[in-house]
């Protein structure tokens, strides 16, 4: 805004102006790149030097602020002690001044503050509008700026030059130039010249300004980015030297002395780096760029950082360096990973508690006789020891014996006494599940793993970690899943199906069978090196018949159960019915005695319990575990013949699958046909020829 002169009178006098010029010159080059802290200093030389120069009084430089425009501060002033009682003459000459009479004023304080519209109200409306005030005399002065006259008189001020100093539309100060105790004219040169000078200390006073508020907002900045532990950096893309703030260093823990992006990106993990390259190499096109990383601590640990920027264009219009900030979120990495394993605990934990209330749902349903194995005789007391040596451990346990003699019963008695008690006995009967479902049973699959898998489930090994896992029947577990399971029982690791991670898990075993799996071993249908693993401790459940002394005992606890169950008032069992079921062989065992027990407790009419049909009516034989011997003479295709035809019978005449007389038989099932076709074995018919050990 262009600058206007405010006077009453015209100014008349005149000066040398060619040295004049020349004093301006020297002066303004003093302010030519002068650091900012020296600025204050060379103003007040250069209002001293003014005022030796031109015999002004005194020469004064007025402050306001952004909160307080009309609030004026006295920061620089320069009083002239020879000059202040003397007149200058257009022709130089001095001479004392008639008119002055007492003590010239003092110099007033520095830091003196002065409400500009109190004391100088036209003055003040004059400089708001970019005005210079030119007083030959305080007569200049208009009639409405009493108020001003009354102030210049009191400051000791006749003859005034006030010009404002501007930072673009606003006035942050003013440069005054006053005769004390007399009057002189500025000239017109004057007048422009000191203009020249007080645009000069404006400009330098604005640059100390725009510094101090640069300084004040890197010290805030530093301030707030040491509070929240963020590290402010430069990155130089020409030399790529680096520059972070001390706070920074310190909380990233850099190496001292000079950073560079090469010694940098050494500091970052191996497999982040990478990373950080591509974020610095695309922060080429002025958007931010967010990249999360690891720091290599001096320590050999790693700290998790997080590092914004971007490049600023310079006044040609090109970046040159890259500005940001990093912020340590290692803590918060941390809490993530804990709440990440945490999370991952509770589903592992309810897929497990799903399928444990799903296995103890079916585990009461089939729930058996007793919770114990009831018996006094030598050979029931001898299991109960070898069952208290064995549970406290964590040894694995096979179970033998024949069908109905309560091998579940003592695989609960050991997983009782065990340190895994807290936790459910996981049972799997190998001989219930499919062949094409046994391995999804054991050991788990993924999704996707066969057609219909649409989830991930959990195998119950996998339900069984910590736990105690039953492998009933473990006789008829296929011989392609028996390496697997070798493997867990070996090392505890296996891998669902359809998968190859690897999945540790700690499990005791006890395993059950009615299979002499020695002679499993010997014909080739159970893995010898499985056997001797599961092998470790093994308690052999004796038969009921060599145990009858316990049948009273078992016939008591069996009728407790039938007569609350079907609410019958029985009382007492006949002596006929116990001495018939004592000497009855009970090829079924104690499942058999417990089918005779609730048959009769159906049948019973009266309060005591009589045996309802024939034991020979209530069961039907079971097949000899061994061939019988052949009968001498007999020919080897009689005898082939023979073992087809029995081996059939046991199994029903299935051929194919599981169960099936080829399998047992070890042969394909079409050779099997073409076998049974060619000795003319068909059901319902007997053998074309004579079977000799056909004893049926």
């Amino acid at each position: 805004m262009a600058v206007e002169f405010s006077s009453g009178r015209a100014i008349v006098e005149t000066s040398a102006p060619e040295q004049f010029s020349t004093f301006l010159l020297e002066l303004s080059v003093r302010f030519v790149n002068l650091a900012p802290s020296q600025i204050d200093s060379e103003i007040e030389d250069g209002l001293r030097r003014v005022c030796r120069f031109l015999g002004v009084h005194r020469s004064s430089l007025w402050q306001g602020s952004s909160e307080a425009p009309e609030r004026w501060r006295l920061t620089h002033v320069y009083q002239d002690p020879d000059n202040a009682g003397v007149v200058v003459k257009p022709d130089g000459e001095i001479v004392p001044h008639d008119g002055w009479t007492g003590v010239p004023p003092e110099v007033p304080p520095r830091r003196m503050v002065t409400e500009a519209q109190d004391y100088f109200p036209w003055v003040s409306g004059q400089l708001r509008n970019h005005r210079i005030v030119v007083l030959n005399s305080l007569g200049d002065l208009p009639r409405e700026a009493a108020i001003d006259r009354n102030s210049f008189i009191q400051f000791g001020g006749r003859s005034v030059l006030v010009y404002p100093l501007a930072a673009g539309d606003r006035v942050f100060g003013i440069v005054s130039f006053a005769m004390l105790g007399k009057e002189r004219t500025w000239h017109h040169d004057i007048v422009v010249n000191l203009r020249l000078i007080a645009q000069c200390f404006g400009h330098a006073l604005v640059r100390k300004m725009d510094d101090l508020a640069l300084r004040e907002g890197r010290e805030r900045l530093n301030l707030a980015a040491t509070a929240a532990g963020i590290a402010l950096w430069t990155i130089e893309l020409g030399s790529q030297r680096v520059w972070a703030n001390e706070a920074g260093r310190e909380r990233l823990q850099l190496p001292p002395g000079e950073l560079t992006l090469t010694r940098f990106l050494a500091l970052v993990h191996p497999d982040d780096r990478a990373r950080v390259e591509d974020a610095y190499r695309s922060s080429g096109g002025g958007e931010e760029v967010e990249v999360e990383y690891r720091l290599m601590r001096p320590d050999g640990g790693v700290r998790w950082v997080v590092s914004r920027g971007r490049q600023p264009l310079d006044g040609a219009g090109g970046p040159k360096r890259l500005m940001g900030v990093t912020l340590d979120i290692t803590e918060r990495k941390e809490t993530e990973r804990r709440l990440e394993e945490s999370l991952g605990e509770i589903h592992r934990l309810k897929r497990r508690l799903e399928a444990e209330v799903v296995l103890l749902r079916d585990r009461v349903a089939a729930c058996p006789v007793s919770g114990e194995i009831l018996g006094t005789s030598d050979a029931i007391r001898y299991v109960h020891f070898r069952i208290s040596q064995v549970g406290p451990l964590d040894a694995t346990v096979l179970i033998q014996g024949e069908t109905g003699t309560g091998k579940s019963l003592a695989a609960a008695a050991i997983h009782a006494q065990s340190q895994r008690k807290d936790h459910p006995l996981i049972t799997v009967c190998c001989a219930a599940l499919p062949e094409n479902l046994i391995e999804n049973e054991l050991f788990g699959r993924d999704r996707g793993a066969f057609t219909g898998a649409d989830q991930a489930r959990m195998g119950r090994f996998e339900i069984a970690d910590g736990a105690t896992i039953f492998l009933d029947e473990i006789g008829d577990l296929p011989l392609e899943l028996q390496a697997k399971l070798l493997r867990v029982v070996q090392t505890g690791e296996l891998e669902r199906l359809g998968s190859s991670k690897t999945i540790k898990v700690d499990v005791r075993i006890i395993a059950a069978t009615n299979w002499n799996l020695g002679e499993a071993v010997r014909q080739g249908r159970f893995r010898a090196d499985l056997f001797y693993r599961l092998n470790v401790f093994p308690i052999t459940l004796p038969p009921l018949r060599a145990r009858k002394g316990d049948i009273p005992l078992l016939v008591q606890a069996l009728v407790a159960k039938c007569t609350s169950r079907f609410r019958k008032p029985i009382t007492s069992v006949s002596k006929a019915m116990l001495c018939a079921l004592q000497a009855y062989d009970w090829p079924g065992n104690v499942r058999e005695l417990e089918n005779v027990v609730e048959r009769a407790v159906i049948l019973s009419t009266g309060p005591t319990l009589h045996l309802a049909e024939p034991l020979s009516d209530c069961t039907q034989p079971i097949e000899p575990a061994s061939p019988p011997e052949t009968a001498l003479g007999a020919t080897l295709t009689e005898l082939e013949a023979g073992h087809i035809r029995r081996t059939l019978h046991a199994v029903g005449w299935r051929i194919e699958g599981k169960g099936g007389a080829a399998r047992a038989l070890g042969l394909n099932p079409s050779t099997l046909r073409a076998r049974m076709r060619k000795l003319g074995i068909r059901r319902g018919t007997g053998s074309t020829r004579r079977d000799p050990t056909d004893f049926e």
